[in-house]
């Protein structure tokens, strides 16, 4: 006896759902961790771009 067709289709049904909405939520904490690392990044860049100007500053008061 095999299994009815319906109910298979129905348990299908649910898992791919189920997957689905596994995947969304993988990609939205991907996407999340994807936005904090840009955010990280600018702040990196920003600081660097601070250190250089100082650095620079110094330099032209050292003359």
């Amino acid at each position: 006896m095999g299994k009815d067709p319906i109910a298979y289709e129905i348990d299908v049904e649910i898992s791919s759902d189920e997957i689905l909405a596994r995947a969304k939520a993988k990609l939205n904490r991907t996407n999340k961790n994807l936005l904090k690392a840009q955010t990280e990044a600018k702040d990196a860049a920003l600081n660097l771009q601070n250190v250089e100007s100082e650095k620079a500053k110094a330099e032209e008061e050292k003359k």
